[in-house]
């Protein structure tokens, strides 16, 4: 109902009921008919002159009788094309609209998998994306260049069925839609881009209390609360303790129950020489944004605090952000710089904390030397010797 034209003329509504041969046999009984009657007025136009009948003054003759060749009615008909090439054609449109079809159905799936996936990203644009404009970019640059596509081939399909006549506007309007849409995502990826443009460190030292048995043991204050991860992985929330999963997710955040909070576990644990006879620790902040006061404002947010009991360390299991400062690759790394002579052992919860972490900023900031620490494992307990940790075990053997 929607593709087939409607039937004005009495024609088309003959064919619509398939009576063209029917229309034929109308025609040519029409033009039998008009001969007829043309012989019929000749004849008896003959038939007046020739009982000589008077003609008055002022009557006027009757018409000369006419002469002519037949009329040959008039066909619709055009050249016949061959068996050959009708097939030929037809296997051609069966092709092309076959094509069209297919690549329609892949936007159609692509379309489909895009909203599902998005779906299941959704809850981490938040990570990226500020309200207002940016959120309304995401959108427009969704809309318009994938649903514009697969409307437009669907009105070119339509209007070629119909045999409608070629609009051009018709298609300028829905390039011009597409091209927006191009434009609107454009314009969203280089406004997140540049929110990762400047890093910007924050440094603190602070001094630790001697340990009563010159060992200082190191450990994991794990986060008290429940928490869960939104990640695009095959399990959507994961409550309580998380099962890291593969690499390039490490870095991305949790979520607080209360949903206000973010929770880094990026987070790097070097250690160092003591250049005296005291254990000291120095955090280092790093964020960025899209300017330098803005990357500043994100490390004054962190909520990262180390503890020490006796002779325990306790480092933070995460650190915490307020939600709307999103993901601006933040991390924290912590340096212990232990003395000659002490002893030192690094609970098994931090072994994720020997992965090192790359930063263009620290490796400006302390040059060469930034990558420098002490080898060590989670596990063992080390005496520094010197510049270098040797295990006790192989001390005792």
């Amino acid at each position: 109902w929607i593709i087939v034209p409607k039937a004005v003329t009495v024609k088309q509504k003959l064919e619509m009921m398939g009576e063209e041969e029917y229309l034929r046999t109308i025609r040519e009984r029409v033009s039998t008919m008009a001969q007829t009657t043309r012989s019929s007025r000749a004849d008896a136009a003959d038939a007046s002159v020739g009982a000589g009948a008077n003609v008055v003054d002022g009557d006027t003759p009757p018409p000369p009788p006419y002469t002519g060749a037949p009329h040959t009615p008039y066909t619709m008909e055009g050249p016949q094309r061959s068996g050959c090439l009708t097939l030929l054609i037809g296997l051609l449109k069966v092709t092309f609209f076959g094509i069209v079809g297919l690549v329609a159905a892949g936007f159609m799936i692509s379309l489909f998998t895009l909203i599902f996936t998005g779906a299941k990203l959704m809850p981490l644009q938040s990570l990226f994306l500020d309200a207002g404009m940016e959120q309304t970019l995401l959108w427009v640059s969704i809309i318009l260049t994938l649903l514009i596509p697969i409307v437009g081939v669907v009105i070119w399909l339509v209007r070629r069925v119909m045999k409608a006549k070629s609009r051009p506007v018709i298609g300028f309007m829905i390039a011009a839609l597409w091209f927006v849409g191009i434009v609107a995502g454009l314009t969203l990826g280089f406004r997140v881009t540049r929110k990762f443009s400047v890093e910007s460190l924050q440094e603190t030292s602070i001094e630790l209390t001697s340990p009563s048995n010159n060992k200082l043991y190191v450990d994991m204050a794990r986060y008290a609360d429940d928490y869960f991860s939104v990640t695009p992985g095959t399990n959507m929330f994961t409550i309580g303790r998380h099962r890291f999963g593969d690499d390039e997710l490490n870095s991305l955040p949790f979520y607080n129950v209360e949903e206000d909070s973010l929770l880094f576990n990026s987070i790097e644990l070097k250690i160092k020489t003591s250049n005296d006879t005291l254990f000291h620790v120095k955090t280092i902040y790093s964020s960025f944004d899209r300017n330098y006061r803005g990357a500043k404002a994100n490390l004054k947010e962190f909520d990262f605090t180390l503890q020490q009991s006796d002779s325990v360390l306790w480092i933070p299991q995460f650190f915490k952000t307020p939600k709307e400062q999103g993901y601006r690759k933040q991390f924290v790394v912590v340096e212990i710089y232990v003395p000659s002579g002490s002893k030192l052992e690094v609970s098994q919860e931090l072994e994720r904390y020997q992965y090192p972490i790359s930063s263009d900023a620290m490796q400006r900031r302390y040059g060469r030397g930034y990558r420098n620490s002490l080898e060590w494992n989670s596990g063992e307990e080390y005496l520094l010797e010197g510049e270098a940790l040797t295990e006790t075990s192989s001390l005792s053997s």
